[in-house]
């Protein structure tokens, strides 16, 4: 049975109101989203409301061994059952989530509140892939909410092995489905997304950092997206005096050498000394693993930034 405190946090998701997320991105905002606000009384109908986010019971067993190499099994006997006087169809039995998911996907879900999304970091294990993509995440609607933007939560929907989550849009929801998580001492470990891992796609950036002219950055996160290939980096900017940041003049190279601008850059620009600013920068069809630049300018541009650090 589902813990209260789980059924609460995930109850909580479906009074969130504020603005659209985007058609694209598994929970990110997408570049040229245009938000708009509706009254909390035209909150359209939550995906699988009335169903609890819980652990599907496991189905009983059979209790009967698989018949050995060349052995026919009798017609007439009648087929073992789990206790219910029918036999099992094929596809009845779930896959077990662990308890812990549900919470975490209620963190995870909670795009209107990002204070909400980083509670939800105590549940996954340190440098795992679960705490790195809610890390992320956590770092790209902080920059959101910095920036004036608030965006509607998302719905969540069991589903086989996991949970559907599923952004609230104009025309209709988009939906992405997380299974198979795996968990180590009662923390989340891992998922996978649409099927695939993510965390090959993920930076956690611990310790990269470059200074100019009393500039400094330090990378915080970065993700590409499994379900639309958009890299997503965000870093943290502090200066000791006036600077004005050319953040969407910022250019990455990948890998392969190919060089891309950023499509969309979210945090401040005009920094009084002293001040420091979250970013997130989206560069389509980027892969992790290159070097991002971002250049500006001191007070009246007496001195040119020049910030230059890896993405890996």
């Amino acid at each position: 049975m589902p813990k209260p405190a789980v059924i609460a946090a995930v109850a909580l998701l479906f009074l969130a109101t504020g603005c659209g997320l985007p058609a694209v991105r598994e929970t990110v905002p997408g570049a040229d989203e245009q938000r708009t606000t509706e009254p909390a009384d035209q909150e359209p109908p939550v995906p699988g409301a009335e169903e609890p986010v819980s652990s599907p019971e496991p189905t009983a067993g059979t209790g009967t061994a698989e018949p050995e190499p060349g052995e026919t099994e009798d017609p007439r006997e009648p087929e073992a059952t789990g206790g219910t006087g029918e036999p099992e169809t094929e596809g009845e039995s779930e896959e077990e989530v662990p308890d812990e998911a549900a919470e975490y996907m209620a963190a995870l879900a909670a795009g209107d509140d990002p204070e909400r999304m980083r509670e939800g970091l105590s549940l996954a294990a340190e440098d795992s892939t679960a705490h790195t993509y809610l890390r992320h995440f956590v770092q790209v609607f902080s920059a959101w909410d910095a920036a004036g933007d608030t965006y509607r939560s998302s719905t969540l929907t069991p589903v086989d092995g996991g949970f559907e989550l599923c952004r609230p849009e104009p025309e209709a929801p988009t939906c992405t489905e997380f299974t198979r998580f795996t968990t180590e001492d009662g923390l989340i470990t891992g998922f996978l997304v649409d099927g695939a891992d993510p965390g090959k796609r993920l930076v956690s950036g611990h310790g990269v950092a470059a200074s100019s002219e009393g500039v400094d950055v330090h990378l915080l996160t970065a993700y590409q997206s499994v379900t639309d290939d958009v890299l997503v980096v965000t870093a943290e900017f502090t200066t000791v005096d006036n600077v004005d940041l050319d953040l969407f003049g910022a250019a990455y190279t990948a890998p392969d050498g190919r060089e891309y601008r950023a499509e969309e850059a979210v945090g401040e620009y005009d920094l009084d000394a002293g001040a420091t600013t979250q970013t997130a920068l989206f560069f389509p069809d980027a892969e992790v693993g290159g070097d991002l630049a971002v250049t500006g300018c001191l007070d009246e541009c007496f001195a040119v930034i020049d910030l230059e650090f890896p993405v890996k």
